[in-house]
């Protein structure tokens, strides 16, 4: 006996999302440009798949025992195509999320995260080592560089 497993939830959200995007937007080529920074620029198939993989993430350390939408996600990305890639994996793993600007003062994030009390952080490697570890009290935390190809296009 073969047991088949839907998508989750999420996938499906996804693809729904960026469907209704690609069209209101008119966009007959899915290589264009959907998101860029400075450094980076995604199309929307790029983007379905980084945000895919972070929402993977996301509901993954939710097991076992835990639903993601229990979680409270915190997302500490500078403002940047991976800003995008974290707030839509949060919202498409059905989490809460709370935004912690990158440009926040050492003191605001300590106070944010003492309220908070995040599952999860999403951030970059050179923005770990802002993060308190004794604030962070066991929450899972997810460094998303790779989820986006460096400096390039997707």
């Amino acid at each position: 006996m073969s047991v088949i497993q839907s998508a989750p939830p999420w996938r499906r959200q996804l693809d729904s999302a960026l469907s209704l995007a690609k069209a209101e937007a008119g966009m007959t080529d899915a290589n264009l440009p959907a998101v860029q920074d400075d450094e980076n620029q995604l199309s929307l198939p790029a983007l379905q798949s980084a945000a895919s993989w972070v929402a993977r993430k996301i509901w993954d350390a939710g097991r076992p025992g835990n639903e993601s939408s229990s979680h409270v996600v915190a997302l500490f990305v500078e403002k940047s195509c991976l800003c995008v890639v974290a707030s839509l994996g949060a919202l498409l793993a059905g989490t809460r999320f709370v935004d912690l600007p990158a440009t926040s003062k050492d003191a605001e994030i300590v106070r944010i995260l003492r309220v908070v009390k995040p599952t999860i952080v999403v951030t970059t490697s050179s923005l770990r080592e802002r993060l308190p570890e004794e604030l962070l009290g066991g929450a899972a935390v997810l460094a998303i560089d790779h989820a986006v190809p460096a400096g390039g296009t997707a």
